[in-house]
């Protein structure tokens, strides 16, 4: 079985953010993920337009 394992760091740099509140892991579909570093709002925008992707693929694949 092959496998990949993705560790982050959640380090906290501000006493106005909440450690629980930060994602350095994301997954984008059941077998695809990704990990991510420097700011959270820049990180969500470039893994959210992949994931609408693919779902609205699987809506045209699903339609055919």
């Amino acid at each position: 079985m092959d496998g990949v394992v993705l560790l982050v760091d959640k380090r906290v740099t501000s006493k106005l953010l909440e450690a629980a509140s930060i994602e350095k892991i994301f997954q984008i579909d059941d077998h695809i993920g990704a990990a991510t570093s420097g700011l959270v709002a820049d990180a969500r925008a470039l893994i959210d337009e992949p994931a609408l992707k693919l779902r609205l693929i699987r809506l045209l694949m699903m339609n055919r």
